[in-house]
């Protein structure tokens, strides 16, 4: 957003992914902290490219439905190639959880794995990979993600975005410490952004194809959003945002993962080239965090 203009030339899915930031971020990617990723995203003028790269931290805490709590923290830096349409960008998270074998990371969120080993038997509900707890932390490499984004529609102040995403998860997580299935996913989905003064009315679905690891059928995975972003202060490129999501659950039997973000994001430094965010996250089911945090620094280059 600059020169007065209530929409940058090149919005991208900014709001959107303030919003849910967190959840990109947590990457937990990027996400948690779901690390992934950021209320107003740079953006290149008409014609133009650029690069952004950022680093995000993200704190998360829960027993995601097993009874154990572990406490999960992500480092995440990212690259992102900004163009006039569309965009690329490649996220390598570096992830500690407290506790092996109590959650395993799919698509990077943190979801129960053995439940037969750990709830008693389950009708219907298998494994997601047979580990029992232990009282050490798993440290290491998570899954990386590559993500692109095409506006099939570029509206203005007042008419609405639509934009497409892909993306690859490749399995660079270790399955054994449960820092992911050791299988490629793969997403497809739409984000939808509807500017009306200073307020961003944002919405966005996702349809994941979960590998399964051996032995193992996990579902698919359907993730929608909604939520809004309100421009705040005299900068153009600061917000606040309130989002609201839900992700079907990849162990049959599990409840779907909801939760609630707030997040802000300030500009500043020479044309506004820095960026600084922050989002709280509160869960709203057992399957959830019971609370997370992250916090992210970059700029345009």
């Amino acid at each position: 957003m600059r020169s007065g203009m209530l929409i940058p030339r090149r919005p991208r899915s900014w709001p959107r992914a303030a919003a849910k930031g967190w959840l990109a971020l947590a990457v937990l990617a990027a996400p948690a902290v779901h690390a992934d990723d950021e209320l107003a995203e740079p953006s290149a003028p008409q014609g133009s490219s650029r690069f952004f790269a950022d680093v995000t931290y993200a704190y998360l805490t829960g027993d995601y439905a097993t009874g154990v709590t572990t406490d999960i923290q992500v480092l995440a830096p990212r690259v992102r190639w900004l163009g006039s349409r569309g965009e690329l960008r490649l996220t390598v998270p570096f992830v500690s959880t407290s506790n092996q074998g109590n959650v395993v990371l799919v698509g990077g969120l943190p979801v129960a794995p053995g439940l037969s080993n750990q709830l008693g038997s389950v009708p219907g509900v298998s494994p997601v990979i047979p580990t029992t707890v232990k009282e050490e932390p798993a440290r290491g490499v998570g899954d990386a993600k590559l993500r692109g984004e095409l506006f099939f529609v570029q509206g203005s102040a007042t008419r609405p975005w639509l934009s497409g995403v892909a993306e690859v998860k490749a399995p660079t997580g270790s399955a054994s410490d449960g820092l992911g299935t050791g299988k490629y996913d793969t997403t497809g989905g739409v984000g939808f952004l509807q500017p009306v003064g200073r307020v961003n009315f944002l919405a966005d679905a996702t349809y994941t194809w979960v590998g399964d690891p051996t032995g193992v059928e996990l579902r698919n995975v359907v993730d929608t959003g909604a939520g809004i972003a309100v421009r705040v202060g005299a900068r153009a490129g600061s917000y606040a945002s309130l989002y609201f999501d839900n992700r079907t659950n990849p162990v049959p039997g599990l409840e779907d993962r909801r939760d609630l973000a707030l997040g802000a994001i300030v500009q500043f430094g020479r044309q506004d080239r820095l960026r600084f965010a922050g989002t709280v996250v509160r869960g709203l089911t057992s399957t959830a965090d019971r609370f997370g945090v992250s916090v992210s620094l970059g700029g345009t280059f």
